[in-house]
């Protein structure tokens, strides 16, 4: 028994030097691996890297003189650029303060403050440049920042359609009534009517009016309602329109049916007609003052119809 054990310690031992062996084997084998892919692969691509940043680093550092020469060349441009500006803001400062000295307005006349310019009557600027005119504001170039406006004489600025226009003239009289109080009521005259239009089928027109009859409190820049009269006739011969009757052949031929009083029928008359105002038209020529005027006969109607 004590042989065998012993040979089976002997066994055992031999195999744990085999198993040793084949460890240091096994670790050559995997040291050898390691140093040929060292030499092989590491080595060779570690280099390969170190060329790379290494001509990386020659590459930043090309471009970094070249930023600092190109940013020197700036730095010395925008000095002489400010130096060329503080040379221009030192004159412009004293031609500022020379200026200065005009700028003391004086008004060439009494009147009234208004902000901005009138145009065509009506002062469209007011509340901008009231905003604009305060300390350290600013204003545009060539903008009429102020006028001074005498209060007497006025006179009143409109327009007229081209559909009036051609009766319009100066001299016609109109009636004239304030926004602030249509009770008021005075009388003016047609002053001025331009042939040259201010806008698509409108003509200025100007009136004149004796302020004397105007209200203390009137001012520029106030609106009224104004009716000008552009023909009068105290003696037309006015008819209703219902009565005219016109010439199917001829369009612009117009007639009425006079009553003859000797025979007691309707006789049609050719008219010339005038102005017309509402539901009644003025008879120029074919009609004397207190002839009767009938509707037409029932047969004339028909023909009609």
């Amino acid at each position: 028994e004590a042989d065998d054990l012993t040979e089976e310690t002997e066994e055992i031992v031999l195999r744990r030097q085999q198993f040793a062996v084949e460890m240091a084997q096994m670790y050559i084998e995997f040291a050898r691996f390691n140093r040929d892919a060292t030499l092989e692969v590491s080595l060779p691509r570690y280099q390969e890297q170190m060329a790379a940043a290494l001509e990386q680093s020659h590459i930043v550092l090309e471009r970094a003189k070249l930023t600092k020469s190109l940013s020197l060349s700036k730095a010395r441009y925008e000095l002489q650029k400010k130096r060329a500006q503080r040379t221009r803001h030192v004159d412009q400062h004293a031609k500022l303060l020379g200026d200065q000295a005009w700028m003391e307005l004086k008004s060439p006349v009494d009147g009234v403050v208004y902000y901005g310019r009138c145009v065509d009557g009506k002062w469209s600027s007011i509340s901008t440049l009231r905003s604009k005119l305060k300390p350290f504001g600013s204003i545009s170039p060539r903008t009429v920042l102020f006028t001074i406006v005498q209060q007497d004489p006025l006179d009143i600025l409109s327009s007229v359609s081209e559909k009036y226009f051609p009766q319009m003239q100066s001299g016609l009289t109109a009636s004239i009534r304030p926004t602030g109080d249509a009770e008021l009521e005075w009388q003016g005259k047609v002053a001025q009517v331009d042939s040259v239009p201010v806008g698509r089928g409108k003509f200025p027109l100007r009136i004149e009016f004796d302020q004397e009859h105007a209200p203390d409190w009137l001012v520029t820049d106030m609106t009224c309602k104004v009716k000008v009269t552009t023909y009068e006739n105290e003696e037309a011969l006015l008819i209703p329109t219902t009565l005219v009757e016109t010439d199917k052949e001829h369009k612009k031929r117009k007639y009425v049916f006079v009553l003859d009083e000797e025979e007691g029928e309707p006789v049609r008359r050719k008219v010339k007609l005038g102005k017309s105002k509402g539901r009644q038209v003025e008879v120029v020529k074919g009609l004397e003052a207190g002839e009767k005027i009938v509707k037409p006969p029932k047969d004339e109607e028909e023909k009609k119809e």
